[in-house]
């Protein structure tokens, strides 16, 4: 298992990177059947998350950011292995996404 700076249990965000939620210890992960894991970067930067049900990853963003802090992609995966890369303007808008192969 992918080992994470943080857990949470949800997220809340419109648009991407997600904004997690609800934060939660390392002895309340032991009890819930879905949460999430989160890795941050030295400037306090969501880079990945993963949700895990039952032990199992569901759902998978990977995050790279510019010089500026803008999201620069986004590279998401779902419970059916399908992976999407999204790239990003400095204002936050899509610019070109791809479809990719697991």
């Amino acid at each position: 298992m992918t080992p994470y700076d943080r857990y949470f249990l949800s997220y809340s965000s419109p648009k991407l990177p997600l904004k997690m939620v609800n934060p939660l210890g390392n002895d309340e992960i032991d009890n819930r059947n879905t949460y999430f894991g989160a890795n941050f970067d030295n400037k306090g930067r969501l880079t990945l998350v993963q949700q895990l049900v039952y032990g199992s990853i569901e759902l998978s963003h990977q995050y790279e950011y510019d010089e500026n802090d803008n999201l620069l992609t986004a590279e998401i995966k779902n419970a059916d292995d399908e992976i999407k890369k999204l790239w990003f303007s400095p204002d936050g808008q899509i610019t070109r996404q791809e479809d990719l192969d697991d």
